[in-house]
């Protein structure tokens, strides 16, 4: 699996437990066993594309779906120009002035965006939205959308592709996104979809635990210990344990799980 690996680690280096930290002291037995080194940014990365496409399928099919209006989806890029200071509140004023742009002509805005890192440091957006065929998208910088730099606008074929190849991308070398910058974002899902979202993103042994459910069924949330269902009122212990031998690594390892 991508960005993971596994390593053999010594008895002797095994952590003692201390009370409060949910770390695990690891037996003679459980130290000899492989360990699981979690590459965390390797980690964010695959959990933002999985998000990013279920998100964006969800969206597709309803906006596919859809009898009274027929729908295209739209790219939209947004470039910050040299010297402007990215800020959180620019994409959320866009996501609001393209809302209410769209609750105006009596339809719903459906869109996800994925904020990236150009070359030199800077924050830009890429976003589909799905723009019913009878209307025509402002240009964002020139309605004042985006009042930031310059936006470009496209008609997708391959919106979910799209997506999903800036979401995969990781950060480069010595890059980093400005603190509480938002990596990615979706508008416009419907409560059902948002269940559909948070099934496809929970962990596996999280739906093998819940398959008689289903993606349908069940609403599964991330708690305290483990995953639990909201619908049945089920609760998942997770497998996995904490293991950090204080050199800044991060590993986990498997432990039995009582039924």
């Amino acid at each position: 699996m991508k960005g993971l690996s596994q390593v053999l680690v010594p008895a002797e280096r095994a952590p003692a437990s201390e009370a409060g930290t949910g770390l695990v002291n690891l037996s003679t037995k459980a130290a000899r066993d492989p360990l699981i080194e979690v590459d965390r940014a390797a980690s964010r990365v695959r959990r933002l594309a999985r998000r990013v496409d279920h998100c964006a399928r969800e969206l597709h099919f309803s906006a596919s779906s859809d009898r009274r209006i027929r729908y295209r989806p739209v790219f939209v890029t947004l470039t910050y120009r040299a010297g402007e200071e990215w800020a959180a509140d620019h994409i959320r004023s866009f996501s609001r002035l393209a809302r209410d742009w769209f609750r105006h002509r009596g339809c719903r805005l459906r869109m996800v965006w994925v904020a990236e890192l150009q070359q030199r440091g800077a924050v830009h957006y890429h976003a589909v939205l799905w723009v019913p065929s009878r209307l025509r998208l402002p240009c964002p910088d020139a309605s004042g959308w985006w009042s930031h730099g310059m936006s470009n606008l496209q008609t997708a074929r391959s919106p979910i592709g799209y997506l999903c190849k800036y979401a995969s991308k990781g950060v480069g070398e010595g890059l980093r996104f400005p603190r509480n910058c938002r990596t990615h974002g979706a508008c416009g899902l419907e409560p059902a979809a948002r269940k559909v979202v948070r099934w496809w993103c929970a962990p596996g042994w999280v739906r093998d635990s819940l398959h008689d459910l289903g993606a349908f069924g069940a609403d599964v949330r991330k708690v305290a210990g483990g995953w639990a269902d909201r619908v049945s009122g089920l609760f998942v212990a997770s497998p996995w344990r904490l293991y950090l031998p204080g050199n800044g690594r991060v590993f986990f390892y498997k432990v039995e799980v009582a039924k």
